[in-house]
């Protein structure tokens, strides 16, 4: 949410198109996924992701002037969302495992790239960091792999991309000071 505000009222400079376009192809992803292993707080909690991923989206398009990116987010979900529910078990997780591993390496890749993070909400990144921790926890007790390993890799993505905001706005500060 936090992101989705910062996004829509003030600013997407430094905000990864792809990571959201991720975020919200994974969230979708992820609904089905809580539906089939009868897990409501995952399908929930997704159902609430996609709505600010969406959000996001939209003001990187209207930011942009170019209302095309909102299709690309839609094939992405919807070609994304067809394999999986097409595929057996095994390949949802893995379809699950290999995006949610790879949705926040743009917004790391643009942060260091660009070095430019005006646009990006810090609380966004601890809260996604706290609730994949809490994710993660989940998985162990429930021995799920398919939470385990993905949200692993999300919990040291987020503490990364929190890091690398807070370097940057500290060498930003001394450099205006």
């Amino acid at each position: 949410m936090p992101q989705a505000k910062k996004a829509y009222f003030d600013s997407t400079k430094g905000v990864s198109l792809n990571t959201y376009i991720g975020l919200f192809s994974i969230a979708v992803l992820w609904i089905p996924h809580g539906i089939f292993t009868r897990q409501p707080l995952l399908t929930y909690s997704n159902v609430i992701s996609l709505f600010f991923s969406l959000i996001i989206i939209y003001a990187i398009s209207r930011d942009n002037n170019n209302y095309k990116i909102m299709l690309y987010a839609f094939v992405a979900m919807f070609g994304s969302l067809s394999i999986y529910l097409l595929g057996s078990l095994t390949i949802r997780v893995s379809i699950l495992m290999f995006l949610t591993l790879f949705l926040r390496i743009p917004q790391m890749y643009k942060e260091k790239k660009k070095k430019n993070i005006e646009g990006i909400s810090i609380f966004t990144w601890i809260i996604a960091g706290f609730g994949n921790s809490m994710w993660l926890g989940a998985g162990i007790i429930k021995k799920d792999l398919g939470l385990i390993i993905p949200t692993s890799f999300n919990v040291a993505f987020s503490i990364i991309i929190v890091l690398v905001v807070l370097l940057r706005q500290k060498s930003l500060t001394v450099l205006v000071e």
